[in-house]
């Protein structure tokens, strides 16, 4: 299989990457200045949670890609080091949110569930498209039985807020749902191919999605400090 890039998951991705950070200035306007928008509710809610299924979904269908397209004696550092970045860069976004969001820092956000989630399906790669099973199990079944007052896994303290809280359940199962999509569309071979008719500055932004979530958020608030 070449190494040959898919416009059409790219593209996917910088939807995801624009809505996120439409999503999270709204938040910042409410955190920091005091805006009257209802990020939690409506619309809103629906713009981010869009944004972070789209994300989720991705991270599990190019998982799969990626893992057959990789030596197998190279799978376990490969994946490893990839989680442990995505792991470190996330323990830098907690540090920096509790410095300027100290009422609702990202204490288990998108990125920390990602970098769990790499861990994770290593180990889930060989049933392909049956963790479309997995994630159905991890999504609906699991969060009924978790213990109270566990942030990471989903049962947060009553007054608990966060700019950006996605625990593993219910949501590592749309990971495990999107290596099953992956496994089902591009193994071994693209059930179909999209023409690449996007620009190259719209693929670019899914493309760095990673380094543009590093630094959006400090980002917003210098710029909505400066707006607002």
């Amino acid at each position: 299989m070449s190494a040959h890039r898919y416009p059409e998951l790219d593209a996917l991705r910088s939807i995801a990457v624009i809505l996120m950070i439409i999503y999270h200035a709204a938040a910042i306007s409410v955190i920091l200045f005091g805006k009257d928008i209802a990020f939690r509710d409506g619309g809103w809610l629906i713009l981010g949670r869009s944004a972070a299924i789209t994300f989720l979904l991705l991270v599990g269908c190019c998982f799969m890609i990626s893992w057959e397209r990789t030596e197998k004696k190279k799978r376990l550092w490969k994946y490893t080091r990839r989680a442990l970045i995505i792991l470190m860069g996330a323990l830098l976004i907690t540090m920096v949110t509790q410095q300027v969001l100290p009422d609702a820092y990202v204490r288990f956000g998108i990125l920390h569930l990602i970098g769990v989630s790499i861990l994770l399906q290593a180990f889930l790669a060989p049933l392909k498209t049956w963790n479309l099973l997995t994630g159905a199990i991890a999504w609906f079944l699991v969060p009924k039985i978790l213990p109270d007052n566990m942030l990471m896994l989903g049962t947060p303290p009553q007054d608990f807020m966060s700019i950006d809280y996605y625990p593993l359940f219910p949501w590592i199962g749309l990971t495990f749902v999107g290596m099953g999509i992956g496994s089902l569309l591009y193994l071994p071979k693209p059930l179909f191919i999209i023409a690449d008719i996007f620009p190259q500055w719209f693929l670019w932004i899914g493309r760095t999605s990673l380094w543009i979530y590093f630094v959006h958020i400090p980002f917003l608030i210098a710029v909505l400090s400066l707006v607002y």
